[in-house]
């Protein structure tokens, strides 16, 4: 579980794309 940003994990699971709201952060 990573937790860059807390808009990071709201984006990654409407966006399908989460690097390009938070570089570095990936999907595993």
């Amino acid at each position: 579980m990573l937790r860059a940003n807390p808009r990071a994990e709201l984006v990654a699971l409407a966006d399908p794309l989460p690097e390009a709201q938070a570089p570095g952060y990936r999907r595993v």
